[in-house]
């Protein structure tokens, strides 16, 4: 994979993740 795959890849993971935790963090 070239770089900017990967970092395509783990901005998509990094925000991912936040959205996840947001929505555990405060139930609707």
């Amino acid at each position: 994979l070239g770089k900017p795959v990967v970092d395509t890849t783990r901005l998509l993971a990094h925000y991912a993740l936040h959205h996840a935790i947001d929505d555990n963090l405060s139930p609707k």
